[in-house]
């Protein structure tokens, strides 16, 4: 029937501008971190399965970045020493990615005590860190693997593709 036709139509559309949304979330945050976008999709799903969210992940990798841009200006101070009760170096933070950062923080959540290390993490990633912390302890590493499995991770290129089809719907709809 028509009806169905258009309900049809419309679900396709609406689920459309959800990716398109996820990927220009994606590719933003990707930017402004310089974190991969499939580092992003593996920690959102790993978030997703142990109760957090995209906001959460997002809250946690800002404050981050912004803890190591800090650490590295004062290698002796509050921050620096967060990042060095996960094994984490002064050349290290210069030198490695959030993501690869991140991944040795996992390790250590895995390997050691959590309870012992959340306050550490707080410190990292504010309080971005409670969402961030249930993630690392259910496995941030095998959880990333398992949504690559699923064919859950976008493609850096498709991301973009994506993004750009975004980026111009949003010029037409300024337009009209």
């Amino acid at each position: 029937s028509t009806a169905a036709n258009y309900l049809g139509a419309a679900a396709v559309a609406a689920l459309t501008k959800r990716t398109v949304d996820y990927a220009s979330t994606l590719s933003d945050v990707s930017d402004r971190l310089d974190v991969s976008t499939e580092s992003l999709q593996k920690f959102y799903w790993a978030a997703d399965k142990s109760g957090g969210s995209v906001e959460g992940v997002n809250t946690f990798l800002e404050k981050f970045a912004e803890n190591k841009r800090l650490a590295l200006l004062n290698p002796t101070g509050q921050q620096a020493d967060a990042f060095t009760q996960f094994g984490i170096t002064v050349d290290e933070l210069r030198n490695g990615r959030i993501e690869d950062l991140t991944r040795k923080i996992g390790e250590m959540f895995e390997a050691g005590d959590p309870q012992k290390l959340i306050g550490a993490l707080k410190q990292i990633g504010g309080r971005g860190a409670g969402a961030f912390s249930l993630a690392l302890i259910s496995g941030l590493q095998e959880a990333g693997e398992e949504a690559k499995r699923l064919g859950m991770i976008m493609e850096e290129s498709t991301v973009q593709k994506l993004d750009a089809v975004g980026d111009k719907a949003s010029e037409v709809g300024k337009r009209v």
